[in-house]
C-alpha cells in the first residue's frame, strides 16, 4: 500500500490498476483502499492513546520508551518511526498504546526522560 500511495501522490491520481503476473487486470486500488490500510496500521481503532516523541537516532531509543510504557501497564499497538521534519540525528516516533494504568503518571515519567511532542487520547468509532 505504501508504494501505491507514493505513486498516486507522485502522479496526482486517485486509483491504480492491479494486474497479475501476466498483466491481466485483477482489480483497482483506490485512495480509499490506501486510507483504510493506513488507518489499520496506525492502530487508532485499537488504542486511543497516542504519544509523539522526538528521540535521538541511536539503537535502543525506542526500546527505552516502550519499557516505560510497559512499566505503566501499557500495551503497544503500533509504532511509526519517521525522520521527516526531525532534527539531524533525531527521529520522530509515534506510539499507540492501550491499557495504561495512569496516563498522567506515564506522561510525567516520559517527560522526565524524553522529549514528548504531544499526547492525544482519540476516541474513534
Amino acid at each position: 500500500m505504501d508504494k501505491a500511495a507514493a505513486l498516486m501522490l507522485e502522479h496526482g491520481i486517485s486509483a491504480l490498476p492491479v494486474v497479475d503476473n501476466k498483466g491481466n487486470l485483477e482489480g483497482i486500488t483506490t485512495k480509499g483502499d490506501v486510507f483504510r490500510a493506513m488507518v489499520a496500521v496506525s492502530g487508532i481503532h485499537q488504542a486511543p492513546l497516542q504519544l509523539g516523541l522526538e528521540l535521538e537516532d541511536q539503537p535502543g531509543s525506542i526500546d527505552a520508551v516502550t519499557e516505560v510504557i510497559r512499566a505503566h501497564g501499557g500495551r503497544i499497538v503500533s509504532i511509526i518511526n519517521t525522520y521527516h521534519q526531525a532534527p539531524e540525528n533525531f527521529r520522530h516516533v509515534y506510539i499507540r498504546t492501550k491499557d495504561v494504568d495512569d496516563e498522567n503518571a506515564l506522561l510525567r515519567e516520559l517527560n522526565g526522560k524524553f522529549r514528548v511532542l504531544y499526547k492525544t487520547h482519540d476516541e474513534v468509532g
